[in-house]
């Protein structure tokens, strides 16, 4: 019988086509990317950067050196179509790369989860202990796994105790320069957790402010939160688990 005809491997497809080269760049960080291509001769830029769409293109590009930025257009310009196979050569060592990276940030990821892990599991006077030893050392990494800083609203989901000791180791000025715009029962849970003195000689500046900006009572507002990350450092109070991501 006759022999069937053979029949030639065909390239990959997503159901509409050949697969347009680089395709899985697509979906790639642009950072990453970039830092991906630097290494790369501007030739090659120039030529993944003309398979991926314009707006992609772009954003990789302008992250390059001014320098470099020229060289590729220039290239850009004067580009001729590519040998399949040249294509496929360099989609393979760029995909390659790219896995790479990303197995690489997995792992950091999946150890700065464990050591949270530790952090969350310690009581606050080891949790406190074991960052500040790491903050002499490496200070960002104690700042990534410190508590966040909580926003001003979020210090009214406090305990009584909490909020108490936040009030009491800020200024009067700060505290009343916070209320100022705040819902009225955002005043009486701050005004009921200060003394009786302290709490109407906030009533009577609240009755009578006069000019105020707005971004001093942002400060303000800032300044309170601020004081209350440090105290939950110090394992003095301990933040809301809104505001807290090892809470």
């Amino acid at each position: 019988p006759p022999r069937e005809p053979a029949v030639a491997p065909q390239p990959p497809t997503d159901g509409r086509g050949p697969a347009a080269p680089f395709r899985f760049l697509r979906d790639a960080e642009t950072d990453k990317l970039a830092a991906i291509l630097a290494s790369e001769r501007p030739q090659v830029i120039a030529l993944v950067l003309s398979h991926l769409p314009p707006e992609q293109a772009g954003n990789v590009l302008v992250r390059f050196p001014p320098a470099l930025q020229v060289e590729i257009i220039r290239r850009l310009v004067d580009l001729e179509e590519t040998d399949p196979e040249i294509l496929r050569e360099v989609e393979r060592g760029l995909e390659k790369r790219l896995a790479e990276v990303v197995r690489s940030q997995r792992r950091r990821v999946a150890g700065l989860s464990a050591v949270e892990g530790i952090v969350r599991a310690s009581g606050p006077a080891i949790a406190t202990q074991i960052l500040e030893n790491l903050s002499r050392y490496d200070r960002p990494l104690a700042e990534r796994l410190a508590p966040g800083e909580p926003r001003f609203e979020e210090l009214l989901a406090l305990d009584d105790a909490a909020l108490a000791s936040v009030l009491a180791a800020a200024e009067l000025e700060v505290i009343a320069l916070a209320l100022l715009g705040a819902p009225p029962p955002w005043h009486q849970r701050v005004l009921a957790a200060m003394p009786q003195r302290e709490a109407e000689w906030t009533r009577q500046r609240l009755a009578s402010p006069g000019p105020v900006r707005l971004r001093d009572v942002e400060e303000a507002r800032r300044r309170l939160a601020a004081l209350a990350r440090q105290m939950a450092l110090q394992g003095k109070i301990r933040l809301p688990a809104a505001a807290n991501p090892l809470a």
